[in-house]
């Protein structure tokens, strides 16, 4: 059965692009223009994936993943799509609790990889090791690029735990 993918973003011809991109590699998507159609659509559909945008009029992406997990329970892991991309913007996204995050522009083979690691399916090249390791950090397994998660790891056996939350935020 394919796994179904929800792509939340306002601007249709980003939805377009990942839509095809991610049907030609055998998911199933659905597509919602606003943060209450991503909502509404999640619900009824159970997703097993959401990518989301955070700069969306009426209710941002921030506002739709704390509803997603809070009021509605549902788990599914949330996949951050944005053109917010400094190092805050970046730290923001990690604490709110997605899964992964991807900046604009991207490349198929970012957003594929992405997909990947949300969903826990195997990779077909190894290119995607070099891209992101899996790291349990405060009880949250994340993906993070290699030199931060190996910086991240040493952090955390380190003889100084009390210097993780500034290290973290250098890190991540």
């Amino acid at each position: 059965m394919k796994k179904k993918i929800l792509v939340v973003d306002d601007e249709a011809t980003i939805c377009d692009l990942v839509r095809i991109r991610l049907e030609k590699n055998g998911y199933s998507v659905l597509i919602a223009l606003s943060g209450s159609e991503a909502l509404e659509i999640a619900q009824k559909e159970k997703p097993d994936l959401v990518i989301l945008d955070i700069m969306m009029p009426e209710m941002d992406g921030y506002e739709v993943l704390k509803r997603l997990r809070n009021d509605f329970k549902l788990g599914m892991p949330v996949m951050l799509l944005t053109a917010k991309s400094t190092d805050n913007d970046v730290w923001e996204g990690w604490q709110s609790g997605v899964d992964y995050y991807v900046t604009k522009p991207f490349t198929a083979h970012t957003l594929l990889r992405g997909v990947q690691l949300c969903l826990k399916e195997p990779t077909t090249d190894s290119v995607s090791l070099v891209m992101a390791a899996e790291v349990s950090y405060f009880n949250k397994s994340i993906c993070l690029p290699p030199k931060r998660a190996a910086a991240l790891r040493t952090a955390v056996a380190g003889p100084k735990p009390q210097a993780l939350a500034l290290i973290s935020a250098a890190v991540l």
